[in-house]
């Protein structure tokens, strides 16, 4: 397929259209140089972006900076979408009366009010690019896709313009690139979606497996799990060790009772024996109250007395004996009430004593018997081991499963591989590079005088897997212009080998900065381009690098200049 026309129109009307043609179309930015205008920023390379766009290209990367899409250019954004501009790419076979076109328009729009069109049909995002092939090669494929497949006719940003083959991202594996390379060359081989799935989901377990293993490995794994299960066996030995007493509530309500009591036993034993040593003491301090006085000089005093007084009544002597007798009956009276304080007490001793045999049997019954709070605390140490476990377990689980699928798939990509790398499809590579060679080496000897050519080796990526890398040899390519030159060699050959082998591929080559390649090597790109119909180069370039020869009206599809950028942003603004 080849460029036929881009149009860049928005709700004011037209912006700007571009006829292509076959051969060589240039795009040229007209500011002389040493002008204090420069070229940059006209729009030479958004041409070449706003093609990509119709490819499934993001929208942003159309007004964002290459360094990165945090870098806006607002102008063109709010241009691109408060103006609802749409871009048409009309693609076709060829350029006689009968070619079959292929119309594509795409605008900036998000949401329900965003456009992805092929020949009038609408599609989403997810399936335009899957219909696009279809309506271009009447093919699909889904490894590699499409615009991993298209990509080396894109060069207008670093990575493209300073690798040959290497087309795709930083981020692209080698399996990507192997798969991809097989398909360009016309490898066959049936299994290449297969095989770069297998090699997706086995990195993805990898990763995985690391990370359930980041702290632990599964032998450290099942180490810990051996400690935590010898852990639970010794807790519920314990448990079933552990006397649970069935009457312990009613044995320390009995022992509290006890204890009571006894509590009440001691302080009648101590009144009880209070009272008694108080009614020994009165009885003891009554009996020292008998009288034990001279009464042989009592009877004297007595008897002067008497002589004074007259006779009395009652002699001394019975007076004595009187208050003696008083204080013995009184002393009796006391001391009654001894012999029951005193079978009291001892009937209050041999009820303690009973209760002391009572309290120290309960004491020691419960003292062997657990507590509930003992248990709880068995079954709580318990419940967290079973967890540790569970979790071990869990992980060691897991850790097996994705072992078990990384055996499974490696064992399913090694039958892959053994047919992939086997010497007969080694062979066919080779001879698929020979035919691509021959093309390759015929161009690079015309534009520089050397042959050029493509070459494969089976090494070893980073995860240790086979797999094949292709890449250019034979070249001494260190200036950035003649590696421009190189690579373009190799699309232009690499159109020339497609279509001898009949694989789907698109006929245009877009480039940019060309001002860094030769004037010699433009000329013979330039007459390569005219000799060869299947081949439609489209260029970029500043007007004063161009060569005289090439300098032509009817190469140049587009002029641009910093007083008429692409989009005519300050031109429709001025006008207004």
């Amino acid at each position: 397929m080849f460029l036929k026309y881009l149009i860049i129109e928005n709700t004011n009307g037209l912006v700007r259209r571009i006829d292509f043609h076959q051969g060589l179309n240039l795009i040229v930015d007209e500011t002389p140089s040493g002008n204090e205008e420069t070229g940059n920023n006209v729009g030479k390379t958004t041409v070449l972006r706003l093609i990509d766009f119709c490819f499934g290209m993001d929208g942003s990367k159309i007004y964002s900076a290459t360094e990165g899409t945090k870098v806006i250019n607002e102008d063109v954004k709010n241009f691109l979408i408060n103006t609802e501009v749409m871009i048409t790419l009309c693609l076709t076979d060829g350029f006689s009366a009968n070619a079959k076109d292929v119309i594509v328009r795409r605008n900036f729009l998000s949401g329900k009010r965003n456009l992805m069109e092929i020949n009038g049909q609408k599609y989403d995002k997810k399936s335009f690019e899957t219909e696009l092939q279809k309506a271009l090669w009447n093919v699909e494929t889904s490894k590699p896709s499409f615009r991993q497949i298209i990509s080396h006719n894109f060069r207008y940003d670093e990575e493209r313009l300073t690798q040959t083959l290497r087309t795709l991202n930083r981020y692209t594996s080698d399996v990507e690139y192997e798969t991809l390379h097989l398909y360009l060359f016309g490898c066959n081989f049936d299994d290449g979606d297969r095989r770069q799935e297998l090699d997706k989901k086995l990195k993805t377990d990898y990763k995985y497996k690391r990370r359930l293993e980041k702290t632990a490995s599964k032998s450290a794994l099942r180490s810990k799990l051996a400690i935590v299960e010898g852990e639970i066996d010794e807790l519920n030995k314990k448990k079933e060790e552990l006397h649970l007493n069935p009457d312990f509530e009613n044995d320390l309500e009995q022992l509290n009772k006890v204890k009571g009591s006894l509590s009440e036993l001691a302080v009648k034993q101590s009144s009880l024996q209070l009272r008694y040593t108080l009614i020994e003491e009165a009885v003891e301090e009554l009996n020292s109250q008998k009288s034990d006085v001279d009464t042989k000089q009592l009877e004297l005093i007595y008897r002067q007395a008497s002589a004074m007084i007259g006779q009395l009544q009652h002699t001394f002597e019975e007076l004595v004996s009187y208050h003696n007798e008083m204080l013995s009956r009184k002393a009796a009276f006391v001391s009654a009430e001894l012999p029951q304080i005193r079978d009291a007490i001892s009937a209050c001793n041999a009820e303690i004593a009973s209760l002391r045999v009572k309290e120290r049997m309960l004491t020691e019954r419960l003292q062997q018997s657990a507590t509930v709070e003992a248990l709880d605390e068995l079954v709580a140490q318990l419940n967290l081991k079973y967890q540790e476990k569970g979790s071990l377990e869990q992980r060691i689980a897991q850790i097996e499963e994705v072992e078990k699928a990384i055996s499974l798939n490696e064992e399913i990509l090694k039958d892959i591989d053994s047919g992939l790398f086997s010497q007969s499809k080694q062979d066919l590579i080779q001879k698929q590079l020979d035919k691509l060679n021959h093309y390759y080496s015929a161009v690079s000897k015309r534009l520089y005088d050397e042959s050029y050519a493509i070459e494969f080796s089976l090494v070893k990526n980073r995860e240790g897997k086979s797999c094949y890398k292709f890449a250019p040899f034979a070249t001494d390519n260190f200036s950035t212009g003649k590696k421009q030159g190189e690579i373009t060699c190799f699309d232009m050959a690499y159109i020339m080998f497609a279509d001898d082998e009949q694989i789907p591929c698109l006929h245009f080559i877009l480039n940019d900065r060309k001002e860094l390649v030769h004037d010699n090597q433009l000329l013979q790109i330039g007459a390569l381009a005219s000799e060869h119909i299947e081949i439609q180069y489209v260029a970029s370039i500043l007007r004063d690098k161009l060569p005289a020869e090439l300098n032509q009206e009817q190469n140049i599809v587009l002029k641009l200049s910093q007083h008429s950028k692409l989009f005519r942003i300050e031109e429709l603004a001025q006008s207004e």
